[in-house]
């Protein structure tokens, strides 16, 4: 099972190293709702937060995160950022970064292709030792 669980992993790695920016980021943000489903959070769309500076045409410049979060049991609120890979925050993201005003900031929410693949890899082979522990039971 090691050997096809390594095999696993790596073609899931290859697969999302390939796929388009748009595709990492709609999957990166998915994890990310994943993740912080498991602990409560439920996310309300995105998170507005103003730069402090002026676009072009003089209108308040903001930054837009991907996720404002409730905690569903205590009623925390999170700001999350999904990145993908080594994906970098905008100029705009960047710059509201310090205005961020839910507890602990801004939070980057981090996905790698590397890391899917890795948890492809263990629950392949978790799989198989499930499997074969059954397998070698004794009635």
């Amino acid at each position: 099972m090691g050997a096809g669980g390594k095999f696993v992993g790596n073609v899931v790695e290859d697969v999302t190293n390939n796929l388009s920016r748009s595709a990492k980021g709609t999957l990166g943000e998915a994890i990310t709702e994943i993740k912080y489903g498991a602990q409560g959070y439920k996310s309300a769309g995105k998170a507005e937060v103003l730069t402090g500076g002026r676009t072009a045409t003089g209108k308040p410049a903001k930054a837009i995160y991907d996720h404002k979060m409730t905690n569903v049991f205590t009623g925390k609120k999170l700001t999350v950022e999904s990145k993908f890979n080594g994906s970098k925050l905008t100029p705009n993201q960047a710059a509201a970064q310090s205005n961020v005003t839910t507890p602990g900031g801004l939070i980057i929410d981090r996905t790698t292709s590397q890391g899917l693949g890795n948890s492809a890899k263990a629950a392949t082979v978790g799989t198989g030792a499930g499997i074969d522990a059954q397998r070698n039971k004794k009635p």
